[in-house]
């Protein structure tokens, strides 16, 4: 399973469809399991290099899923 098949699959359809992206960027990609894990991580990237989403994709979660995240509405809000 990739990392980006991990994310939740709301996201995931956000994600390709509504930001129109192909793939994630490689740092996006290496966030996602370590910050799943709950591991910290320092994520080092030039400006417009992805950060964010690395940040905030993989703790998303949908909010039925004990309440707690948002999942698409905050893709949608972030973009």
């Amino acid at each position: 399973m990739s990392s980006f098949e991990r994310l939740d699959p709301a996201l995931q359809h956000h994600i390709v469809n509504s930001l129109g992206w192909r793939q994630l960027r490689p740092l996006q990609e290496a966030a996602i399991e370590p910050l799943l894990a709950g591991d910290h991580a320092l994520l080092l990237a030039p400006t417009a290099g992805g950060k964010t989403e690395a940040a905030v994709f993989p703790l998303s979660r949908p909010s039925g899923a004990g309440g707690q995240g948002c999942g698409a509405r905050l893709c949608r809000r972030l973009m």
